[in-house]
């Protein structure tokens, strides 16, 4: 006997996991630290010549006992959202804070298969490895998103790794294919 898909093996299952007015994708905003160290340890010379924007920051940020740190992690926080904001633009975008591993969590609302669609096209073009992470900004990778079609306390559909979670329902993909009969529907 065939397997259902996860997603319809779900007790709640129905018009399979359609957009309501609670839908958000949710993804993390990551300050790579352990690149910047390197770059600082091993590429500072060459970095001087040819980036001064990375320069500065990393002159700014390091050493560790340097008053103005945080500060300048923060400037550049501020640059990777505005970044975010500009690739997914018409979009709107928010953030709930700082997880306890310090990376910003930021939300997308997404109100019709045109807007999941737009996220999912935004990942494909600047896709850089991994579970659909992005660049963006310097230090800065965009990584683990996830869409909650029914809201934040719904199953969601994200990257395979989440895959032994009960909530989980999928890939962003799988759930657009699902659901092409409603491109250009809203909730």
């Amino acid at each position: 006997m065939p397997t259902l898909p996860v997603y319809a093996r779900h007790r709640a299952f129905k018009a399979p996991f359609a957009l309501n007015n609670q839908s958000i994708i949710y993804f993390e905003l990551y300050f790579e630290e352990d690149n910047a160290d390197d770059d600082y340890q091993n590429n500072l010379e060459e970095i001087k010549e040819n980036d001064p924007e990375k320069y500065n920051f990393l002159m700014s940020y390091f050493p560790r006992r340097k008053p103005n740190r945080g500060y300048a992690l923060h400037q550049l926080e501020e640059e990777a959202i505005k970044a975010a904001l500009r690739l997914f633009s018409p979009l709107k975008m928010g953030n709930e804070g700082h997880n306890n591993w310090s990376d910003l969590i930021m939300w997308i609302s997404v109100n019709s298969y045109a807007d999941v669609e737009k996220v999912e096209e935004v990942l494909a073009q600047n896709h850089t490895g991994g579970e659909d992470d992005i660049y963006i900004g310097l230090y800065f990778q965009a990584r683990d998103f996830r869409l909650y079609p029914q809201g934040i306390n719904g199953p969601f559909f994200g990257p395979d790794y989440h895959s032994n979670r009960h909530d989980y329902q999928g890939e962003i993909w799988e759930w657009l294919g699902l659901h092409k009969h409603v491109r250009n529907k809203k909730p």
